[in-house]
């Protein structure tokens, strides 16, 4: 089951959407990767030189269908309000992807410039949805349905 998992000085716990497989997944999930460290376009050929200290990976994710009752003892839309807290003020959560593969990247922090949402996905129902960008350095990679050549 896709969650986010993280410790904000009360104890370990997961945020997870409300439904069983295949619904459990991440939304949206867009893997990438930034180089970072200092860079200069050339004035003579425009060409890029850069210095890298890291590569930075980044996901980009959504994870729908968080309701607002009360599951593990909390409310699942008040563990996302305690997450988005969490992670403005420098906090880590993991990212554990329910796919094949059983993946999970540890200790990831919000990208550069983003900000956690949560929004209201499904009126009638009071599912919400949590979105935002992390980074990490270790690649985010989901494998659903095996390998394909």
């Amino acid at each position: 089951m896709a969650y986010l998992g993280f410790n904000d000085g009360t104890g370990y716990v997961t945020l997870r959407g409300v439904f069983a497989a295949p619904m459990n997944r991440f939304r949206s999930f867009q893997p990438s990767a930034i180089p970072v460290g200092p860079s200069v376009d050339s004035l003579a050929t425009g060409a890029r030189t850069l210095w890298q200290y890291r590569t930075d990976y980044l996901v980009a994710l959504e994870l729908p269908f968080i309701s607002p009752r009360s599951y593990g003892g909390e409310s699942g839309v008040l563990r996302a309000q305690r997450l988005c807290l969490h992670l403005l003020a420098g906090g880590a959560v993991d990212v554990g992807v329910e796919d094949d593969a059983a993946t999970a990247v540890n200790s990831c922090r919000l990208a550069p410039s983003a900000q956690p949402s949560l929004s209201l996905e499904s009126p009638q129902d009071m599912l919400y949805t949590f979105a935002s960008t992390f980074r990490s350095s270790t690649p985010f990679v989901s494998v659903y349905g095996g390998v394909r050549p």
